[in-house]
């Protein structure tokens, strides 16, 4: 992952924790952060159904679940 990918992951994103797995979650109104993350990652992004069924602004977001192998990331308490 580049730096400017940690940017984005760092300035947008947070390190959510379900049961005994860590997730970085990041969410978006710009695709194209959430793209990025998403190829350096291997996770699929999607649209938030809340934001659209409500008539927000459109959220993209990706769960990456595979931190442990973006070290800076994973040092984040």
């Amino acid at each position: 992952m580049n730096d400017y990918c940690y940017g984005i992951a760092y300035a947008t994103g947070h390190i959510a924790k379900e049961k005994e797995t860590q997730f970085l979650v990041v969410r978006n109104s710009d695709p194209w952060c959430v793209k990025c993350i998403s190829n350096a990652t291997g996770y699929e992004m999607y649209k938030s159904g809340y934001h659209e069924k409500n008539g927000m602004t459109t959220q993209w977001i990706v769960k990456a679940r595979n931190i442990h192998d973006l070290r800076p990331l994973c040092e984040i308490q």
